[in-house]
């Protein structure tokens, strides 16, 4: 694969372990399923380090098993819901690497939902555009949203961007509605 003029690359499960750079340096941030096996991914002498982490791919507010079951120990093996633990631990990743690697390789299950969310927030935190994530995946908003949060909660957002929030239709999570660049 091509990796040449890409800052964050997202895969598949199935081709992030096939996925070496012969010349780029790059850190893994490899998400896959509760309950499943770490990803097999080749080893590198350009991969720097690789960030392992399990949640389902589900929106808290609207699931409706995480809604009835989210809390039963039994559920917990299948069922982890992202939350503000995961976004400190990605970007705490992020911040560590991202003056050593020329990329980030991030990769979930399908490639769809998990990793194009992880992606376009942190391409977003980096140069303020994300389009490029939402008109070619389907990230998963709940993650995107809640690092977001995270970002803005802990001030790294810092004044480029100011958030506005509004209920969500169901009433019950502030969403990201509407982000209004003030450089």
């Amino acid at each position: 694969m091509d990796d040449t003029n890409v800052r964050f690359l997202v895969l598949n499960r199935e081709k992030a372990e096939e996925h070496t750079s012969q010349l780029r340096r790059y850190a893994v941030i490899s998400i896959t399923d509760c309950g499943s096996q770490e990803a097999k991914l080749k080893e590198s002498p350009h991969r720097v380090a690789v960030l392992r982490l399990q949640f389902s791919d589900v929106d808290a507010d609207r699931h409706p098993i995480v809604r009835k079951y989210g809390n039963d120990p039994l559920y917990k093996r299948w069922i982890e819901v992202f939350s503000d633990k995961y976004a400190e631990q990605i970007f705490n990743f992020y911040s560590e690497h991202k003056d050593e690697v020329d990329y980030f390789l991030i990769h979930c299950e399908a490639g769809i939902s998990r990793s194009p969310a992880v992606a376009a927030t942190l391409c977003f935190y980096e140069t303020g555009n994300d389009e490029y994530f939402f008109a070619k995946f389907l990230p998963n908003r709940y993650i995107y949203r809640t690092i977001l949060d995270f970002l803005d909660k802990g001030g790294h957002l810092h004044n480029r961007v100011r958030i506005k929030r509004d209920l969500s239709p169901n009433g019950l999570h502030p969403s990201v509605n509407k982000i209004i660049f003030t450089d």
